[in-house]
């Protein structure tokens, strides 16, 4: 027993010893050389070694050496394929014994790997060929050249190593044909290599561009591998974005490929994107990813290809499922079923059909179908589209596709927009804010897209709105941003009101139209649409009318068609904008109904009226009209032809406001002159008689022409109660103070039917004629009056004088005087011819003085002067008839004198003394006494003394100190006391005389 302990004791001491003993028997360099050797073989690089190689022996048997690298091939960037901080290798122990070094596993501590192609394809990593460092001889046989090959060229490669790792190494890859840089770091791996025969296995941590990656890869032979020949292959990536596993088999030949299954997860997109070539159109929305497919690659042309594929993906925006097939050959491509959730369907195909606009007002949507992806290109058939959301519902199903940039298809739809505005302005941004009104659209039909052409066919769409209604059948189009429409429209707007507080504009008279409805046929393009068989109605409003017709809405909207617009009330629609009408008399309706028609044509700014007819009351009238708003300012031009204008109904209505039997003053309100230069005008009108309260005008013409503010009204002909006449009025509204300027002329009138039309006075006739220029300037009525200054004159020939015979009225005058009672020559059947009556006037400051006034006839003659204040509307006018001739004698040769004096419409006829008294204090007080002793005697004398008062009644002062006499005339009583005391007294024959005066006017102071 002890001498068994003692001989198991002496071979452990013989093992140990050997463990220490042993590798010492071969020399460092011997190991330096053998690794450095045997490296070089391998690798077919030269691989050198720095200085000595350090052993231990415990717990095994390792070398270690200082720095080592492998050379490159020249022409690449650096010198060294690889530089190494440290190599360590584990020798196999038994070959020691025979002082062999056999390496079973060898480390590469820190190592700094350059794997480079240059531009023109050369790589600097196909190892097995010979060094080009390295002398060969002629028994040396060659090493394999060219591009890896699974040809065996390296199946003789048996590198024994057993195992072979990387500890924290770095390798940095450079593609200088496509100008990439990719780098590797913290690369620890450890190599399995038995035998080439046996399974290689893989294992390790690498940090691939800042991403840490764990592998594991097993390939079961690689002699089969390198030889062609299938090989099983299973392998498994992991990153923190991305799991990646592969499990299959290397197929037969001489390039790399794969037969067998793969399944990915994804949670970071970028790590995909960096392993292709071209872009997948969208990938950026991908947030995660699952797939399983059946994947087969092949090495010959570099396509891989899926089948039973399965994917999941979710974004931020979508939610997809698919199931089918696809390849990646630089470019993915996917045929499959898909299912679709979107919550942004404009973020989700942006990256496919970025020109698509409005799908941002698109809600939630769900949608399936059989999709075909091919690089950027997309088809998608036997689609369903479902959207639901605050502001669009609809369904769409059809087939679209994408090729480059162009998308087309083709699908039904059914939609409902909650509100149109918006939606539409999508599609095409320069609709106007009026676009809003449309409110609820329901619209079906078929769409068909063709790049930036969209047509719209067997459409049917219906607005509704808080202010109109529409339906649309027929199709639209859209080119680019032009907008096409054919197909048949209804519209209806319950009120304008409505509307224009809805679009905060300011329609006119839009209180006064009721409902507006339209139907019709449109058709073009939004720059040139037309309207055919336009019909648009007004009715249930205070205006109401009917187009008939057609639009075209191009540059500007032109209408062709008949129009016809009537209401009820002038009067009524003028209080809306605040102008009151005077109402209705028992004379005739005014401002009443009324209605315009006519055929309209044109341009709106340039608008035409023709065939016009046009009715208010019982007036009506016919004629053409043009307003064109395309210079500075609106201009109408056009002609009006009535059958008659009578105006009685309207002055009677006027008139019917003013107090009875009064006359207004002028008045002093501002006179408006910006309508004056609101428009510019040229008007022409012709009637074959105007009907005024007391004159009749025959046939008239007249043309009124407003140009810049400056209103000209000409009439160059007027019949007037035989005779015929012209006039030309003028309004300058340019400056803060209108001027007007009047012209006038008259020929050829019947005396008689003229002043009795304008003054009531019947007793004349002749010819009479008159003339008339004044010209004057204010900022009101009043002011104008008050500033007229011009001339006029009139005359009347071959005419005479009714009730009344001149000559035995003056020649019984003072015979009747003296007597007491009414002189001869006054009554119905009583004349007085006359040859000639003239008068001219001048005025000055609103003043009319007469310069002239006589009149001529066999046996009379009478003399007038005065003048008429129009601004203040008064007159004073002085009449002195008298008999001429043989027999001109007394009282009657010496004249009566006539004053009338007083306000328009207030004016008294009287005895003129003070006229008289003027002339005889101009003579000697002697001279007058003895011409009235010696002509008209003592009683004449008395009478005409009661006429002339003191003066003929022996005063002898002179004119400047004698009083005026009191003229002959009894005044209306003031009180109902004095109208008793008057009504008892009989007239004297001095009121005799002033109340036949006073007949002749129209008017007795007494009946």
């Amino acid at each position: 027993m002890r001498a068994l302990i003692i001989g198991i004791s002496l071979l452990v001491v013989v093992i140990l010893g050997t463990l220490f003993i042993v590798p010492s028997l071969v020399p460092s360099e011997t190991y330096r050389t053998t690794i450095q050797d045997q490296l070089t073989k391998e690798l077919g690089r030269e691989v050198r070694i720095e200085g000595d190689v350090s052993l231990s022996t415990f717990p095994v048997v390792k070398a270690k050496t200082g720095r080592a690298s492998i050379a490159n091939p020249s022409g690449f960037s650096r010198d060294s394929l690889a530089s190494i901080q440290g190599l360590e290798a584990r020798i196999k122990l038994l070959p020691l014994f025979s002082k062999r070094v056999e390496i079973a596993q060898f480390t590469l501590i820190d190592p700094d790997i350059l794997l480079e192609r240059l531009p023109d394809g050369q790589v600097n990593w196909e190892i097995g060929a010979p060094s080009l460092d390295t002398e060969t001889t002629s028994e040396t046989p060659s090493e394999p050249t060219g591009p890896f090959k699974r040809d065996g060229r390296y199946a003789a490669v048996d590198p024994s190593l057993g195992a072979f790792r990387i500890e924290n190494g770095r390798l940095l890859y450079i593609d200088g044909t496509t100008d990439t840089r990719r780098e590797l770091t913290e690369i620890n791996v450890q190599l399995s290599l038995p035998a080439m025969t046996k399974a290689l296995d893989l294992i390790g941590t690498l940090v691939m561009d800042g991403d840490p990656l764990t592998l594991d890869v097993t390939l079961d032979s690689p002699r089969d591998f390198l030889e062609g020949r299938e090989t099983r292959l299973n392998a498994r990536v992991e990153t923190d974005g991305a799991t990646l596993s592969l499990d299959g088999t290397v197929p037969p030949g001489t390039e790399i490929a794969f037969d067998g299954s793969v399944n990915g997860d994804l949670s970071n997109v970028a790590l995909i994107q960096d392993f292709l070539s071209e872009p997948i159109p969208g990938l950026a929305l991908l947030k995660t990813a699952k797939l399983s497919a059946d994947l087969s690659s092949d090495g010959t042309n570099g396509v891989t290809k899926f089948s039973k594929l399965d994917l999941s993906a979710k974004g931020n925006a979508f939610a997809l499922t698919f199931a089918g097939s696809g390849q990646y050959d630089g470019e993915v491509s996917l045929t499959g079923r898909y299912d679709l959730t979107a919550t942004d369907i404009a973020a989700l195909a942006a990256p496919f059909a970025p020109d698509i606009k409005g799908l941002d007002v698109v809600g939630p949507t769900k949608s399936a179908g059989t999709v075909t992806l091919n690089g950027t290109n997309v088809s998608v058939k036997d689609m369903t589209a479902t959207t639901r959301s605050a502001d669009l519902d609809g369904d769409i199903s059809g087939a679209f596709s994408k090729r480059g940039d162009i998308l087309s298809g083709a699908a039904q739809f059914d939609v409902l927009i909650a509100d149109a505005g918006p939606f539409a302005r999508r599609f095409v941004p320069d609709l106007t804010r009026d676009a809003d009104l449309a409110g609820t659209v329901k619209a079906k039909g078929a769409i068909m897209l063709d790049g930036d052409t969209v047509k719209i066919t067997n459409l049917v769409a219906e607005t509704n709105s808080a202010v109109a209604t529409t339906r649309y059948d027929g199709a639209v189009s859209m080119v680019g941003d032009t907008l096409g429409a054919d197909g048949n429209f209804i519209a209806t707007l319950p009120s304008v009101t409505a509307l224009n507080a809805a679009t905060q504009k300011d329609i006119p008279y839009s209180d006064a139209i009721g409902k507006v409805s339209a139907t019709g046929r449109v058709s073009g393009q939004s720059d040139n649409l037309r309207i055919e068989a336009l019909v648009a109605d007004l009715s249930d409003g205070e205006i109401n009318g009917q187009f008939k017709g057609r639009a075209t809405l191009a540059d500007a909207v032109s209408l062709a068609g008949d129009l016809s617009v009537s209401g009820d009330s002038l009067r009524a629609l003028a209080a809306r904008s605040g102008t009151v009408l005077p109402p209705s008399t028992d004379k005739g309706a005014v401002f009443e109904a009324f209605a315009l028609s006519g055929r309209v044509t044109g341009p709106v700014d340039d608008m035409a009226l023709s065939n016009a007819a046009l009715r208010l009351d019982q007036l009506s009238a016919t004629g053409q009209f043009t307003l064109s708003m395309d210079g500075e300012q609106p201009k109408l031009t056009g002609t009006l032809t009535l059958p008659g204008l009578d105006l009685r109904p309207y002055m009677a209505a006027y008139s019917a406001q003013q107090p009875a039997g009064a006359i207004q003053p002028w008045s002093k309100t501002a006179i408006p002159t910006e309508g004056l230069r609101a428009l510019d005008a040229d008007l022409s009108l012709s009637t074959p008689n105007i009907k005024l309260t007391r004159l009749s005008l025959g046939a008239t013409q007249a043309r009124a022409r407003l140009t810049d503010g400056v209103l000209k009204t000409t009439i160059p002909e007027v019949g007037l109660y035989g005779g015929s006449g012209n006039a030309t009025f003028t309004l300058d509204g340019r400056t803060a103070e209108p001027k007007i300027n009047l012209t006038a002329g008259l020929n050829s009138l019947q005396a008689q039917n003229f002043l009795g039309a304008v003054a009531g006075f019947t007793h004349a006739t002749g010819m009479g004629a008159t003339e008339i220029s004044l010209s004057g300037q204010g900022t009101s009525q009043a002011a104008i009056m008050q500033s007229l200054t011009g001339l006029g004159s009139f005359s009347v020939k071959d005419g005479s004088i009714s009730g009344i015979d001149a000559g035995e009225f003056l020649t019984g005058l003072q015979q009747a005087l003296t007597a007491r009672s009414l002189p001869g020559g006054l009554g119905p059947s009583k004349t007085t011819q006359f040859n000639n009556l003239i008068g001219k006037f001048s005025m000055m400051e609103g003043v009319a003085k007469i310069d002239a006034f006589a009149l001529s006839a066999a046996q009379v003659q009478v003399e007038g002067s005065g003048q008429i204040d129009l601004g203040n509307q008064t007159l004073d006018v002085r009449l002195r008839p008298k008999t001429v001739g043989d027999n001109a004698k007394g009282l009657a040769a010496f004249g009566i004198p006539l004053r009338f004096t007083g306000p328009f419409g207030a004016a008294k006829p009287q005895l003129d003394s003070d006229f008289l008294g003027q002339v005889i204090q101009a003579r000697a007080a002697a001279e007058a006494k003895n011409l009235i002793s010696d002509r008209i005697g003592g009683t004449g004398g008395n009478v005409v003394g009661g006429v002339l008062g003191s003066i003929l009644g022996g005063n002898t002062k002179t004119p400047e100190s004698t009083a005026s006499p009191a003229p002959i005339e009894t005044e209306t009583p003031d009180t109902p006391e004095e109208a008793s005391e008057s009504a008892d007294k009989d007239p004297t024959p001095e009121e005799k005389v002033e109340d036949a005066l006073r007949g002749l006017f129209g008017k007795k102071k007494r009946d």
